[in-house]
């Protein structure tokens, strides 16, 4: 019987990357995307964000089902798990930018707590997979430079602390009632379609428009993560028979400082300038993720570096620079 795969969550940037992934296996599965009508946007100065949620929402509605659905409503989450009757759920629903979670506390908690428990009330009884994606933030500081999944969990901000809950949430119905689960720790997912303003896409795109950039805390360390490697890590999540009941990072595995992503795109655009200052005290230490655990037990190998996916995302902004631009799958 064909494998029925539930994205909530699944029209941002990782949902995307997923489906399309999912649409490319050798055995076929139904997939079904769980999300709301219409994205929260952020602050666009240059009006590119729009566009790129457009072109991603049609591209994700050539690869799968869409059903509209908020995964605060807890009838409206139940109806549709009720309907697809899942083999495999992909929890991506969530205010996934921490910037945007300290500004909105109470839609965080709304949304990350809120929203993932009536994910879990849904599927109670349920022999289905869960695929909870939370955050390397639930790590707080990093002690070392490199930190596995036995790393103290000490979140810093309404972000961290709200993935941190939805862990101890997925641990309880594990425990509770039998949930199949697997947890999974990304960081700082980025890629073409991005819409979110994180780091990459802020630095490229005022490189791109021949403006300065401020760095902040340009020594810092993070562990940037092309989407497509992390939509291969959960694939291997929802599908590997080892996976339940463990928790993953998942994410490129070396960590390269803010200044190493200048760098890079500073090849692409030798005019950009860029300024360095201190670090925001707010934001956790951070560094490399070890997925050594991932890579024994599912067999996980990311194979993007960070020139590698910078690359691809200059790429698709000269083809945003086409007024008649195709959607691309």
């Amino acid at each position: 019987m064909k494998d029925r795969v539930l994205i909530f969550g699944g029209r941002g940037l990782i949902g995307h990357a997923l489906a399309r992934r999912l649409s490319r296996r050798a055995e076929p599965v139904q997939t079904v995307v769980a999300d709301l009508d219409q994205a929260r946007l952020p602050d666009d100065p240059f009006g590119t964000c729009e566009r790129i949620v457009r072109l991603r929402h049609a591209a994700v509605a050539e690869l799968a089902t869409v059903v509209p659905t908020d995964v605060r409503d807890a009838q409206a989450v139940r109806a549709v798990v009720d309907e697809v009757d899942p083999t495999v759920v992909v929890h991506l629903a969530a205010v996934s930018v921490a910037d945007d979670a300290a500004r909105h506390p109470e839609l965080t908690h709304q949304t990350n707590v809120g929203g993932l428990r009536n994910v879990l009330d849904a599927l109670g009884g349920r022999d289905t997979r869960l695929v909870f994606v939370s955050s390397s933030f639930v790590y707080g500081d990093f002690e070392t430079p490199s930190v596995d999944e036995r790393h103290p969990l000490r979140p810093r901000g309404p972000y961290g602390v709200t993935k941190f809950h939805g862990e101890q949430a997925v641990r309880e119905a594990r425990s509770l009632g039998g949930l199949p689960s697997v947890i999974i720790r990304p960081s700082a997912a980025y890629g073409p379609y991005d819409s979110n303003r994180r780091i990459v896409q802020k630095l490229l795109e005022e490189a791109r428009a021949g403006r300065h950039s401020e760095l902040r805390g340009a020594d810092g360390v993070l562990d940037f993560t092309y989407v497509d490697d992390l939509a291969a890590g959960l694939e291997l999540a929802a599908f590997h028979p080892q996976a339940p009941g463990r928790t993953f990072n998942m994410t490129a595995g070396k960590g390269r400082s803010l200044r190493d992503l200048a760098e890079i795109l500073h090849r692409h655009f030798p005019g950009h300038t860029v300024s360095e200052t201190p670090a925001d005290p707010n934001r956790p230490r951070r560094g490399t993720l070890d997925v050594a655990h991932a890579r024994f037990v599912l067999g996980y190998e990311p194979e993007w570096d960070l020139a590698q996916g910078v690359a691809e995302c200059v790429a698709f902004y000269r083809m945003l620079d086409d007024a008649d631009a195709p959607v691309a799958g």
